[in-house]
């Protein structure tokens, strides 16, 4: 009977000894699942804060480009219409990226949710001991919801990656846009040039007196080595820089042809005498006529060929009634055997200002306007700057 109640007592020592150790196993095992899923979450806060900087990266460099373009757009008026459609891409990316952030204030709830109840498993550490499948069941909810939110965080950094795509795109469109601008400004630019050319005038001069140098250079973007920005962000300063620089330039000459005397001093008139070695009509000998002779009927008001100052009006010997008028860089134009003078010197006059009348005063042999331009104190055809001027107004 003793040995019968010792057989039982050593069984039931070893029967609770293994529980005891099983029980022991399965708590470290909760232990380490407990610790995998906490670096689980470390790891996925990283992503988290690795996102949001790729967030707040992307969202200053659309800043930055969207100050640059309000301020091309505030240079050039026929920008505006070009830059609307990369306007509404940006309102694109950027309702893409409220959307991305909604996901994101998600996920930190989720984290949330996810990491109190971390907290709530350390502190029920023993109770979980005592009751395996509670702990189990509460484990595979945990599971479950760590492999949610490591779905989401996919999901999230597949939206990250094609806003990344669309700002590239974006950063593309407006390099290109630039670049037609640059295109576009250089290819009126050198039109202008010829067109001051051909009217004999020394461009470079001109613009240096305005204060702008000689035209940019181009040709295709490389990065350089070495370099802290991305290459579309360097594109699009390389275009920026092209384009401005070439708006300027273009500014300047639409600066120098609206100072210039292009256009007609009448609305109607002939060519009665051109500019250059004649017969004087009076002497009948061979003379310099340093203007240009344009008929048109008695009293046609005649107009002021480009804004300026007075620098003389009155009677002018053999002009008769004078007027003269400096234009600026060197630039004034004479009008000659007027009838009556409607200006005063000093008076500050802008385009197509009435300066007088036609009429026949000096020596003249009827009614006409005498027509004159000096460049630097030489006078130069006419002829040459109202031709150029047509050319201006037709392009």
């Amino acid at each position: 009977m003793g040995l019968l109640a010792a057989s039982a007592f050593v069984a039931w020592v070893v029967h609770t000894s293994y529980v005891y150790i099983s029980y022991d196993k399965i708590v470290s095992a909760k232990d380490a699942a407990i610790s995998a899923r906490d670096q689980a979450s470390l790891t996925l806060r990283g992503k988290l804060d690795d996102s949001r900087r790729s967030f707040a990266a992307a969202t200053d460099l659309l800043e930055k480009n969207h100050k640059g373009l309000v301020t091309l757009i505030g240079q050039n008026q026929s920008l505006k219409s070009n830059l609307s459609a990369v306007r509404q891409d940006l309102k694109q990316i950027a309702e893409a990226r409220r959307k991305a952030e909604d996901a994101k204030r998600e996920i930190s709830t989720r984290l949330a949710v996810l990491e109190s109840h971390l907290e709530n498993t350390h502190r029920h550490n023993k109770a979980l001991a005592q009751d395996l499948k509670t702990t189990g069941s509460e484990l595979t909810v945990a599971l479950a919801e760590k492999n949610q939110v490591q779905q989401t965080g996919n999901t999230l950094n597949n939206r990250v990656s094609k806003l990344e795509k669309r700002l590239v795109e974006a950063q593309e469109a407006q390099a290109a846009l630039l670049d037609r601008v640059a295109d576009t400004s250089h290819a009126e630019a050198k039109r202008l040039t010829k067109i001051l050319v051909s009217a004999g005038l020394n461009v470079k001069k001109l613009l240096r007196a305005q204060g702008v140098g000689p035209a940019p250079q181009g040709g295709p973007f490389e990065a350089a080595p070495k370099s802290r920005g991305s290459k579309e962000e360097e594109t699009i300063e390389a275009s920026l820089t092209g384009a401005n620089g070439m708006i300027d330039h273009l500014e300047g000459l639409q600066r120098i042809v609206r100072g210039l005397p292009l256009a007609s001093p009448l609305d109607y008139y002939y060519v009665s005498s051109r500019y250059g070695i004649r017969k004087d009509p009076i002497s009948n000998t061979k003379a310099m006529h340093r203007g240009v002779d344009l008929g048109a009927k008695h009293r046609a008001p005649v107009f002021s060929s480009a804004p300026g100052k007075v620098i003389y009006a009155g009677w002018k010997g053999h002009f008769g009634r004078f007027v003269e008028i400096d234009h600026g860089n060197g630039v004034t134009t004479r009008y000659g055997h007027l009838r009556r003078i409607n200006v005063k010197r000093e008076q500050t006059i802008t385009y197509r200002t009435k300066i007088g009348q036609m009429g026949n005063s000096g020596r003249s042999t009827g009614t006409h306007l005498h027509y004159e331009i000096h460049v630097n104190k030489r006078s130069v055809d006419p002829l040459r700057f109202m031709k150029a001027g047509k050319n201006v107004f037709k392009g």
